[in-house]
């Protein structure tokens, strides 16, 4: 199987999501059976992730074709995908009290 994940997430943390992401690919590159790809829209500043957030999830993504499924591993995804998508949410906190997050 060819898993395409969106790396994205790794130019904004160091912190829970990118150690799930980087166990994530570890286990995965493991399996003969899996053959794992990388997507990436990387960046730090604002406009970075205008882009990001404007653009390369909501249209560029979900264009992957070279994939039997694309993985986010945040929250975001594209609106529409080629490929099965599977979207991880690690967290609804932010619904129960959003005045605690940026």
């Amino acid at each position: 199987m060819r898993v395409a994940i969106d790396v994205s997430p790794l130019a904004q943390t160091r912190a829970g999501t990118a150690r799930y992401l980087n166990g994530l690919i570890r286990e995965l590159e493991r399996r003969d059976d899996v053959a794992v790809s990388t997507r990436s829209f990387g960046g730090r500043s604002r406009l970075s992730t205008l882009a990001r957030d404007g653009v390369w999830y909501p249209f560029l993504l979900g264009r992957e074709r070279a994939a039997d499924v694309l993985h986010c591993p945040t929250y975001r995804g594209p609106l529409r995908s080629r490929v099965p998508l599977v979207v991880t949410v690690h967290d609804l906190a932010v619904l129960r009290h959003p005045e605690a997050f940026n």
